[in-house]
């Protein structure tokens, strides 16, 4: 819709929000007070876009609605929600029934995939791709062309410790162009290296230096990535040795 035009039938927009040219609002969608949506962006059915935080984040001291920004050429898909002080950049993809929570920062072309969760305070860089269903802990960092495979979990702080101050101090970092394959879970204040890979369903306690190529439960170094190719080669496992088991990690590489 063009600015000064009247919302479609079904779609709640706050008085002090800001559309810019050529946004398609889809049936049901509620935008919320202070948030701007840039040029040329599409907001599927059932999005809700600017909602305060709720529950334990919107008791503590820092919870206040904050503005929220969705950049030019972005898409958010049915029945996303994109919490209050949230801000996507420019050409980034939300899918459906995903979740960007209050605070986070999405850089330029970022895709989110279905299902995906980022608690508040989440940080992603520039052309970073977060898998179907993965969850990330409030702070944590994503760098630029990451890549997240589906079902991956990065938790902060090990189950039955103690709440949510402490996952705020503790959290994890996943550096420039790494790799972390599907239903990978990081758990506590760990790093994983510029240019590392983890292969699918490891479990990551430690930090990962970068380059390194790591697989298992718990996760160890297998080997180097080699640097031709990056973290994100397609046939890391095929030009590996060793026992099959070894090489099964290495080909799930996402």
């Amino acid at each position: 819709m063009r600015p000064g035009e009247k919302p479609p039938n079904g779609v709640m927009i706050a008085e002090d929000v800001v559309l810019g040219e050529n946004v398609e609002l889809g049936w049901h969608a509620a935008i919320h007070a202070g948030t701007t949506i840039g040029a040329g962006c599409v907001i599927e059915d059932n999005v809700v876009i600017g909602r305060p935080p709720v529950g334990a984040r919107a008791r503590s001291s820092d919870a206040a609605p904050e503005a929220t920004s969705i950049g030019a050429g972005s898409r958010v898909g049915s029945n996303a929600v994109i919490s209050a002080g949230a801000s996507l950049g420019p050409d980034c993809l939300v899918g459906p029934l995903a979740s960007v929570g209050a605070g986070s920062r999405l850089a330029g072309a970022v895709s989110v995939g279905t299902g995906a969760h980022l608690e508040h305070a989440v940080k992603v860089g520039r052309g970073s791709r977060i898998g179907t269903g993965a969850h990330l802990a409030a702070h944590s960092e994503i760098g630029d062309e990451v890549l997240l495979g589906p079902g991956v979990v990065v938790e902060s702080r090990e189950p039955g410790s103690a709440g949510a101050e402490g996952s705020d101090r503790a959290h994890s970092r996943i550096r420039d162009r790494a790799t972390v394959g599907a239903g990978v879970v990081l758990i506590g204040d760990v790093e994983i290296g510029q240019d590392a890979a983890v292969a699918s369903g490891a479990l990551v306690t430690k930090s990962v230096p970068p380059a390194k190529l790591v697989a298992g439960f718990p996760a160890r170094i297998w080997r180097d990535v080699p640097e031709s190719r990056g973290a994100h080669g397609d046939n890391l496992g095929r030009e590996t040795g060793g026992p099959s088991a070894q090489n099964s990690y290495r080909k799930e590489l996402a």
